[in-house]
Parts: structure tokens; sequence; C-alpha cells
């Protein structure tokens, strides 16, 4: 078995080292890893792949020194399985992935879809532009949409980019965009998420 070394730092530690210091992960970088990394998760959704284990510690950055970006990995695809597929590992869903990013999927105890990383994908990137976790009580309030849109925790975010990710944090499926959808709202905004609203 062949395994890549990973450099840099996971987005969790990113996240932590910024609760201190805001100046350790800008605004400018936040945005930039969100379209990165919602590049990346098009192109696995391409695939038919469903993650099923997406959250920040299995994301890894690593700065371009002189720019605001990263490079971006996305690692741990041990419960990944083709959409089309029945997955090679046992039955019991609701334990597959971890408590705190679980879809609503997740907690009913159904087979997790691409839809369903899109509602992981909506946490991540709600924390990284709001720079604060959705939820309060997080199985309930997921379930429920109880929570604050992110326009309302930053009045001066591109309603765009809230309703998008307001979009992904929807309960049923059927509501929520797909990876490419996401990725082509971000990537339109090249990264400048505050400008006016339409």
């Amino acid at each position: 078995q062949v395994i890549e070394p990973i450099t840099g730092k996971s987005l969790q530690s990113k996240i932590i080292e910024a609760e201190g210091n805001h100046d350790n992960f800008p605004e400018i970088s936040r945005y930039n890893l969100c379209i990165d990394f919602m590049e990346i998760i098009k192109k696995i959704h391409e695939l038919k792949i469903v993650h099923c284990n997406l959250k920040p510690d299995n994301i890894f950055t690593d700065e371009i020194l002189g720019t605001e970006n990263f490079k971006v990995k996305i690692i741990d695809f041990d419960f990944s399985f083709v959409e089309d597929e029945a997955p090679p590992w046992r039955e019991d869903y609701a334990i597959i992935g971890t408590p705190g990013y679980f879809s609503p999927e997740h907690w009913h105890g159904k087979l997790p879809s691409t839809k369903s990383d899109v509602f992981i994908c909506g946490i991540i990137l709600y924390q990284l532009i709001c720079e604060e976790y959705p939820f309060e009580e997080f199985k309930v309030d997921a379930l429920k949409r109880k929570f604050l849109k992110p326009i309302e925790v930053k009045p001066d975010l591109e309603k765009k980019v809230s309703d998008i990710i307001y979009a992904c944090l929807d309960p049923e499926e059927d509501g929520r965009p797909t990876s490419e959808e996401v990725h082509q709202v971000l990537s339109g905004l090249k990264g400048n998420f505050n400008t006016p609203g339409e």
C-alpha cells in the first residue's frame, strides 16, 4: 500500500487557531478555500462517489506562499462508495460518519447520497464564512432547520452566497443544490462574497 504524505494543517486546526487570532485565517483565505473545497467535492460527485465522512478534520490545507490561497486535499475515503452501487460496509448507516457532521439521512438511518455530502458541505461552508457553527442542539436544529441564515450572522454577505449555503442545509434531500451548483455560485463571485446582494 502506498500512501501519499499529507502536508499542511487540517481545516479543524485552522479554525481553532483563528479563534484566538483572526489574522491566522483571514476572510479572503476562507472564501478562496470555500471555492477550492467545493471544486473538489464537485469532481468527486461527478464520479458519483459519496464521501460519507466529510468534516474539517478530513480537509487538509497547505498555504501557497505569497498568496491568500491554499492547496486543498480531502482525506479519509474509508466509507466512500459509488452512489449507484451498494456500499461494501454493513447496513447500519447511522454510524457511518461523525456526529456534528451528520446529514439528516445519517440520523434517519438511510443510505447517504451525494446530497448528504452537500448537507455536510453546508455546515463546513457556514463555519468558514460565518466563523461559527450553525447549530446549538445539532440533531434537533438540523432536522427542523432551526438556525440563523448566513446573512443574518454576516449582514454584508452576498445574498447569493447566503441562499446557496442555506439551501445546502435543507433537511430534505430534494431541496438541496448539487455540489456543482454550489461551486458555480461561489466561483462566480471569485471569492468576493461581500458584494451587494440582489
